[in-house]
């Protein structure tokens, strides 16, 4: 009798375990612009927006929610339309020279931003409505630390 109950107890618990829910939903809207602002009135953006194209076909967006203090953030394109989300919490590099920021894409491959006030030597596209110096790249699977290598920016627009 006690195996039996076990058994049942066992087969719940691994049943509550698969129903798990998938990808936490987003809101989507029918056009990027719609979804931009959407993102700008939800995570109160005050500053300079920067979509950054990059050569995995991701876009990737900068905000700046104050002077020197930035998140990280996606645009989506799904079969139902456009989403924004915020990737990262806002860092204030004020008092520092820069920061890396490793973020996980809506995709769950891992990417790192570079931000820098002065040139570096892998931070190659500078960013004059910032003033920043910027660099992403991909975060090899294999190592926490270190990444593929070379720059995915492709180009940025102010939005």
């Amino acid at each position: 009798m006690i195996i039996r109950i076990l058994v049942i107890v066992g087969m719940l618990v691994m049943l509550l375990i698969g129903c798990t829910s998938g990808p936490t939903p987003i809101e989507q809207y029918k056009t990027e612009q719609d979804a931009i602002d959407r993102y700008i009135e939800t995570e109160k953006i005050r500053g300079t927006l920067i979509q950054f194209n990059l050569s995995d076909d991701k876009r990737l967006l900068l905000a700046e929610y104050k002077r020197y203090a930035y998140f990280v953030g996606e645009l989506i394109e799904t079969e139902e339309g456009f989403a924004a989300v915020k990737l990262t919490p806002t860092l204030d590099i004020g008092n520092t020279d820069g920061v890396i920021l490793d973020c996980k894409t809506w995709d769950g491959s891992q990417h790192t931003m570079s931000l820098f006030k002065e040139k570096q030597n892998n931070t190659p596209t500078y960013i004059e409505e910032l003033e920043l110096y910027v660099s992403i790249e991909e975060k090899s699977p294999d190592s926490e630390r270190s990444t593929i290598g070379h720059d995915l920016v492709q180009s940025y627009e102010v939005m």
